[in-house]
């Protein structure tokens, strides 16, 4: 459901461009490749990719003030019984 609005928004393509790779959530993806984890929240995860590294609680709380001035449209609930695409796919 996320997925189809960001692909419409264009974000997909935006991650793409720079090398990103986005994939569903889930303990394989990491533990298959025997990667070092961290589970974080979107919030964290994008200030970590601005900053390059796991920010301090100082830096963290620079970078949640700035996204927080936007929060009413990036926390906006989506109503996918709303979506005419949405409902769509469901009687697909």
């Amino acid at each position: 459901m996320d997925q189809n609005q960001l692909l419409e928004q264009g974000y997909y393509g935006t991650f793409g461009k720079v090398g990103a790779r986005t994939e569903m959530p889930g303990c394989s993806l990491c533990m298959g490749n025997n990667a070092n984890v961290f589970l974080a929240s979107a919030e964290l995860a994008a200030v970590c990719s601005i900053l390059g590294k796991i920010p301090t609680v100082e830096e963290y709380m620079a970078y949640a003030a700035q996204i927080n001035a936007t929060a009413d449209d990036t926390y906006r609930y989506l109503n996918f019984n709303l979506m005419a695409d949405y409902q769509a796919k469901l009687t697909a």
